[in-house]
């Protein structure tokens, strides 16, 4: 009997070690599930966190993109306006280029024919010239002519002067040599009605012959 007592014993320690460890397990069961459910709740809080996150990047690479887009296309729009600008420029300059050499090629033809009307008139001009001047010559001949003809009778006249008695006197000089003989001699000056001093003059003092004499200056 003090054998199955202590088998007893022993089962009933046993079952008390056996359900004590059941408990620790179950605790540490317990603990581990609280840990695994705090790690689930982490991780689906790092999750959503990262899966906010990530929306909010892919909404601002949307975002992103859709303004780099209308960039894009307003840069394209801008492109297509600038190049419409240059082709209707190029054009505009293509025409005026084209206007530019018709005109070049009329007024060429113009100076042409211009030239041929100014070769024209000038050589009317100079053949109207060239009689003009011979006229003159023959003029200024004739003109010459009388000239040289009225100044050799105004020659002879003057010669026909010199040879007269007045004028021929004058070129001579005879006149000049008679002229003494109607000069007249001049009078003697009067004397003074006062005494003069020799140290004094006539011209020193106001009035005729120094009646009345200005005081003397300081000296």
């Amino acid at each position: 009997s003090a054998d199955i007592a202590a088998v007893e014993a022993g089962r009933v320690r046993r079952s008390r070690e056996a359900a004590a460890r059941v408990v620790h397990a179950e605790e540490k069961a317990a603990a581990i599930e609280r840990q695994m459910a705090g790690m689930r709740d982490a991780h689906a809080k790092a999750l959503a966190e990262e899966e906010a996150a990530a929306r909010r990047a892919v909404e601002a690479i949307r975002s992103q993109g859709e303004h780099a887009r209308r960039n894009a296309e307003d840069e394209a729009a801008a492109v297509r306006a600038r190049r419409m600008e240059l082709q209707e420029r190029v054009r505009a300059a293509d025409e005026e280029a084209s206007a530019i050499q018709r005109r070049t090629e009329e007024l060429k033809a113009e100076l042409d024919r211009t030239r041929g009307l100014a070769d024209a008139s000038l050589g009317a001009a100079l053949r109207d010239v060239e009689a003009e001047v011979a006229g003159h010559r023959t003029r200024s001949a004739v003109d010459a002519r009388g000239a040289l003809v009225e100044a050799h009778t105004g020659l002879q006249a003057a010669r026909a002067l010199e040879e007269a008695g007045p004028f021929r006197a004058a070129l001579t000089g005879a006149r000049s040599l008679r002229r003494d003989e109607h000069f007249r001699r001049a009078q003697r000056p009067r004397s003074l009605p006062f005494d003069l001093p020799a140290e004094e003059t006539v011209f020193f003092g106001v009035g005729s012959f120094g009646a009345r004499p200005a005081p003397r200056p300081l000296k």
